[in-house]
C-alpha cells in the first residue's frame, strides 16, 4: 500500500500536513533505480551489524537509505538515558553541519523524530505545509536553509521495542508508487534486523569480558587454596613430628610408661616397664594387673583405693606400691598416675610412670643419679621447663625457657611466676602467652603438675612450656586466608549469577521467547495433566522406539493435528536422543491437556549437564555438540516446538517442550548471530 502524508501504519490515515505526496525520486535522478543498487544498499546496511557497533549500523543507514530513497540528507537517532532522550548517530547530507544544539534532545519535544519515536509510524510530511509549519517551528528555519520540499520518517523496531528513528530529506516532491513504499519496508527492517543484531554482538561481548574477569579471579583463588593447603600439610608434619618425639622419650624413658583402660586392663607397656617387671608386652597387653600378678595381695586395697580417687575426679595422684616381677623379685616402685578424660569428664585411661625405689641402701646414690638423669633431659629439652616452689617462686629452670623469656636460668631463679605468665589453677593443658624482657611476647602450650614426697604431701609444681609462636602465626595467616578465600569466591558467584541471568535473556531475545533458561527447578512450566495409566519412560537406546509411539497415541488422544504431532514427536525424539547419548540415559514424562489441545514432554537425565561457556552454541548453532557428535539438538526443538524450557547444571538436564494445537508464535529461528 502507498504511504501517504502523516499516515502511522497501526492507526487510521490522518493527514495533518496537507495534500497527498507523489512518490518518486528526486528530479535529478532517473525514474527508477536498478535492482543491483537496491540490493547493494539493503546488503550494505545488513553487513554493518557484523562489527557489533550500533553507531556504525546508523552511519550506514543514514547513507545506504539516502542513496536507496534519492534522499539529499538523512538523520538517525538512537534512544539513550532509558529512552528518555535521542541521540543521533548517523547523519548524511548537508545537515552534517546541522547545530550541535540537535545532536541530543528530549523526545518529549515537538520534532518529527521525536513525533515518529512515541507513535512508532511511517510518515511523510510536507514541510511547506501550513499544519507541518505549525507543528514544527523549531526545525522551520533549517529545513528552509536546506532546500527540504519533503521529509520521511519512521521508526525501527525489534518487537514492542524501539531501537532508532530516521528520516530522510528530499528536495522534491516524492510520488507515491507500490516499488517505493516496498523499498522503504525492505529498508526498515533490514535496518531493524541489523540494529538489533548490533546490539547482541555488543551485548555478547561484554558477556565475555566478565567471563574472563571471573575466570581470572577462580585462578586466584585456586592458587590461594594450593597455598592454604601446603600450610596445613606443614602443620600435620609438625604434629606427627612432635607425636614422634613424645612417643620416643616415652619409650625411652628410664621409666617404666604403662597406660590403664577404664575398665583396668592394659593397653601400653613400654620397654621400660618389660625392663623392670620381666613381662613382655605380648604377655601384658588386654590383662589386669592384678591377674598379671603385679600388685601384691597385701597392698590390693591400697591400689583400689588409688584408682578410686581417679575416678571420682582426681587428675593425677602418687601411690607408692610393692610390685612382684616375673620371676617373684619383690620391688618397691613409686608410681605417678594421670587420668585422661573425655569431654564429658569420663575416665578414658590412667597413664602410670613407674619409678623402681627397692634398694634402701642405694636410695640416697639413685634419687642424686635420677636428679641428675632428669636435669639432663629437662636441661636439653625443646620445651621450656621450670620447678616451682609451694609459695610459687621458681626454683629451677631450664635454659629453653630462659630463651624463650630473654632472660638467664640465674635470673629467673626466686622469681614469681605470675611475673611472665598468669598460672591457670587448674592442671589442664592449655596455650597461654608469656610476657618476656622488653614486652617480648611468646605464645606456648602450657602444663603443669605436683610434685609430692612418698607419702603424698605437695612439694612443688613441674611446668612446661611448649613454644607454639610459630603455629600461632600460621594460625593467624591461614585465617587472613580463608577469609580472602571467601571474598573471592563470593565475587565468582555473584559474576556466575549475572553471565547466567544474561545468557537467559539474550537467549530468550534470539528465540522471540521461544527458548527459556531456567535456573532452578521452580523456574520449570506447572506440568500439565498427567495421563491416566501412563508410567515414566526409561530412556535407553532400545526403548526410543517405544517412547515415539506412546507419544504418537498421546497425541491421537488429545486431538492434536498430525503436523503439529509430527512437529512433537521430532522435537522430544531428539530431546531424548540427547540424554541417551550425552547422559547415558534418563527418563521421560507425557502430560496433556485435553481441553487446550496441548501436550508437555518432559525429559530428565542425570549427567555432566551443558556447560556454561557452550550453552549459547549448544542451543542455537545446529550440529554443535560439545561431545564430538552429529545432530541437530536444541536448534531442531526450537524449529518443531513452541515452547523449550532447559534447566541444566552439574546434577543434570531437564528439558521440557510444549506445543498445542495452534502455533504460539512465530515458527523458526532468527538468522544466526555471530557469537
Amino acid at each position: 500500500m502507498p504511504l501517504t502524508p502523516a499516515r502511522c501504519p497501526e492507526s487510521a490515515p490522518e493527514q495533518p500536513t496537507g495534500k497527498r505526496a507523489t512518490v518518486t525520486p528526486p528530479h535529478t535522478r532517473e525514474q527508477t533505480d536498478p535492482i543491483e543498487t537496491v540490493h547493494g544498499a539493503l546488503d550494505a546496511v545488513a553487513a554493518s551489524a557484523h562489527k557489533g557497533v550500533v553507531a556504525h549500523v546508523a552511519s550506514a543507514l543514514a547513507r545506504e537509505g539516502a542513496r536507496l530513497l534519492g534522499a539529499a540528507t538523512a538523520v538517525v537517532a538512537l534512544p539513550v538515558e532509558d529512552g528518555e532522550s535521542l541521540e543521533c548517530q548517523g547523519v548524511y547530507g548537508r545537515d552534517e553541519a546541522a547545530p550541535r544544539a540537535w545532536r541530543r534532545f528530549r523526545r518529549n519535544l515537538p520534532l518529527p523524530l521525536a513525533d515518529a519515536f512515541n507513535s512508532r509510524c511511517v510518515t511523510l510530511h510536507d514541510t511547506r505545509s501550513p499544519e507541518f509549519q505549525a507543528r514544527y517551528p523549531l526545525v522551520r528555519e533549517s529545513l528552509e536553509a536546506l532546500g527540504t520540499r519533503a521529509l520521511l520518517v519512521f521508526s525501527l523496531q525489534a518487537g514492542d521495542e524501539v531501537l532508532a528513528v530516521a528520516s530522510f530529506g528530499f528536495e522534491g516532491k516524492p510520488r507515491a508508487g507500490a516499488a517505493w513504499d516496498r523499498r522503504v519496508a525492505d529498508l526498515r527492517r533490514t535496518a531493524a534486523q541489523a540494529l538489533d543484531r548490533a546490539r547482541l554482538v555488543q551485548e555478547a561481548r561484554r558477556a565475555q569480558s566478565d567471563a574472563a574477569a571471573a575466570r581470572t579471579a577462580l585462578r586466584q583463588q585456586r592458587q590461594f587454596y594450593e597455598a592454604l593447603q601446603a600450610s596445613q600439610s606443614e602443620s600435620e608434619r609438625a604434629l606427627r613430628d612432635a607425636q614422634r618425639r613424645l612417643t620416643f622419650h616415652v619409650t625411652n624413658s628410664p621409666l617404666a610408661a604403662i597406660e590403664w583402660d577404664r575398665d583396668g586392663r592394659i593397653t601400653f607397656w613400654s620397654p621400660g616397664a618389660e625392663r623392670l617387671f620381666g613381662w613382655s608386652a605380648a604377655e601384658a597387653l588386654d590383662v589386669s594387673g592384678l591377674a598379671l600378678g603385679l600388685i601384691r595381695p597385701e597392698d590390693e586395697e591400697h591400689v583400689r583405693a588409688v584408682t578410686k580417687r581417679l575416678y571420682q575426679g582426681e587428675d593425677r595422684n602418687v601411690s607408692l606400691n610393692r610390685n612382684y616381677t616375673r620371676g617373684d623379685d619383690l620391688r618397691v616402685c613409686r608410681w605417678y598416675n594421670s587420668a585422661l578424660r573425655d569431654d564429658d569428664g569420663v575416665l578414658v585411661s590412667v597413664l602410670s610412670l613407674v619409678q623402681d625405689v627397692t634398694d634402701q641402701t642405694q636410695t640416697e646414690q639413685a634419687l642424686r643419679d635420677s636428679e641428675t638423669r632428669f636435669r639432663r633431659l629437662v636441661e636439653t629439652a625443646h620445651e621450656g621447663i621450670c620447678v616451682l616452689r609451694s609459695d610459687g617462686a621458681i626454683e629451677y629452670a631450664n635454659p629453653r625457657l630462659a630463651e624463650m623469656l630473654g632472660l638467664t636460668p640465674g635470673e629467673l631463679r626466686g622469681r614469681s611466676l605470675d611475673t611472665f605468665v598468669t598460672v591457670p589453677e587448674t592442671g589442664v593443658v592449655i596455650d597461654i602467652e608469656l610476657r618476656g624482657r622488653y614486652g617480648a611476647r611468646r605464645w606456648a602450650m602450657f602444663s603443669k603438675s605436683e610434685i609430692t614426697t612418698e607419702t603424698g604431701r605437695v612439694i612443688g609444681v613441674l611446668a612446661t612450656f611448649a613454644d607454639i609462636t610459630e603455629r600461632k602465626h600460621a594460625e593467624a595467616e591461614r585465617e587472613m586466608v580463608l577469609a580472602e578465600n571467601a571474598r573471592l569466591l563470593a565475587r565468582v558467584q555473584e559474576s556466575a549469577a549475572f553471565q547466567r541471568t544474561f545468557l537467559r535473556d539474550m537467549l530468550a531475545s534470539v528465540t522471540d521467547g521461544r527458548l527459556r533458561l531456567c535456573n532452578s527447578e521452580k523456574d520449570l512450566p506447572p506440568p500439565l495433566t498427567p495421563l491416566e495409566e501412563t508410567d515414566p519412560i526409561p530412556l535407553q537406546a532400545e526403548t526410543l522406539r517405544a517412547m515415539r509411539q506412546r507419544l504418537r497415541e498421546t497425541s491421537a488422544t488429545v486431538d492434536l493435528p498430525e503436523n503439529r504431532a509430527s512437529d512433537l514427536l521430532l522435537g522430544a525424539g531428539e530431546a531424548a536422543m540427547n540424554a541417551v547419548v550425552h547422559a547415558g540415559g534418563g527418563v521421560a514424562h507425557l502430560c496433556a491437556d485435553p481441553s487446550q489441545n496441548a501436550l508437555q514432554v518432559w525429559v530428565r537425565d542425570s549427567g555432566a549437564g551443558i556447560a556454561l561457556d557452550h550453552l549459547h552454541r549448544a542451543t542455537l548453532e545446529p550440529g554443535f555438540s560439545s561431545a564430538g557428535t552429529l545432530g541437530h539438538g536444541f536448534f531442531l526443538m526450537l524449529s518443531t516446538c513452541d515452547l523449550v524450557y532447559l534447566h541444566t547444571g552439574p546434577e543434570g538436564t531437564t528439558v521440557v517442550l510444549e506445543q498445542a494445537e495452534r502455533p504460539r508464535g512465530t515458527r523458526g529461528l532468527p538468522a544466526r548471530v555471530p557469537l
